[in-house]
């Protein structure tokens, strides 16, 4: 994927870097693994899923009442867009963790992450006397990567991660523990100063990932 449109001097230095019950009932398919068929190239890089992990608030907001607000971004975007539950591990349906799975064309999919985004860090509900340091604090969302994929999207030395901030103006940490039971997959924590800024940065990493396996 692309962050809109990034300068061909970025990636060469990149490349030398190296929710209501009944409706979430019906939102729910497989967990795509990072070998998935859809593995077809869309803007001369192969389909890569994209996995947006949610807590139980933010992933409500993303279905809405009804089904109305999921059922807006796949119709405003085209994407393919579901809410995993029954397929993640015991212990984060527990925590009533779910995870958003993006798919589509790569104009698409870009859409409908800013979409989900929009939802995730709706601070309109925020009361008026809510402090200032509340409303204007970092958008942070995290998402899942194949776990053998860590070590290049940070890079040697780091330089591929310190690439990727830079870009995106967002500060990009990848985790260092797996999330057992969901394909081996690692989080990936965004930090930006706004929603539009950590769309970009979860669409730049979507991006790299699929160069990685092109």
């Amino acid at each position: 994927f692309r962050v809109v449109t990034q300068s061909l001097v970025n990636r060469k230095s990149l490349a030398m870097a190296a929710e209501p019950e009944g409706e979430e009932a019906t939102e729910v398919d497989q967990f795509v693994p990072e070998d998935t068929n859809e593995a077809n190239e869309v803007a001369e890089l192969p389909r890569v899923p994209c996995h947006i992990f949610l807590p139980v608030v933010p992933a409500a907001r993303v279905i809405g009442k009804g089904g109305a607000s999921i059922k807006a971004i796949r119709e405003q975007s085209g994407a393919s867009l579901r809410v995993l539950q029954k397929e993640l591990p015991q212990e984060m349906q527990r925590r009533e963790d779910r995870v958003a799975l993006i798919t589509g064309e790569a104009h698409q999919v870009q859409e409908a992450i800013a979409g989900v985004l929009e939802r995730v860090f709706d601070r309109s509900g925020l009361p008026e006397t809510a402090e200032g340091s509340l409303r204007e604090r970092d958008y942070i969302v995290e998402v899942l990567v194949p776990e053998k994929s860590g070590s290049h999207l940070i890079g040697q030395k780091g330089e591929r991660v310190k690439l990727l901030c830079q870009e995106t103006k967002c500060d990009i940490r990848v985790g260092q523990d797996r999330v057992s039971g969901l394909g081996e997959q690692k989080k990936v924590r965004i930090s930006g100063s706004s929603a539009a800024d950590a769309a970009g940065a979860i669409w730049r990493l979507m991006e790299v990932l699929g160069e990685l396996v092109a």
